[in-house]
């Protein structure tokens, strides 16, 4: 479910040619990215700025959400 809303952002700004980098993972297989971004649940978003996290989400909510969120940080 998360990975979906997430892929419809996508879409949403590769129309406006604004560059934007995204990555998923599962958590099971590199549990260090869930002890070094205190993740803690699933699905989640992280949003870093080299590195450092600027947003983290614990419960994906709508697409609009998603959207907006994301939209002041391209």
């Amino acid at each position: 479910m998360g990975r979906k809303m997430l892929e419809i952002c996508l879409e949403t700004f590769k129309q406006t040619g604004k560059p934007i980098v995204i990555g998923a993972c599962n958590l099971n297989l590199m549990p260090e990215l869930s002890q070094t971004y205190s993740i803690t649940t699933v699905p989640s978003l992280v949003i870093l700025n080299r590195g450092i996290i600027v947003q983290k989400i614990d419960a994906l909510k709508s697409v609009d959400y998603l959207y907006e969120t994301l939209k002041k940080y391209v």
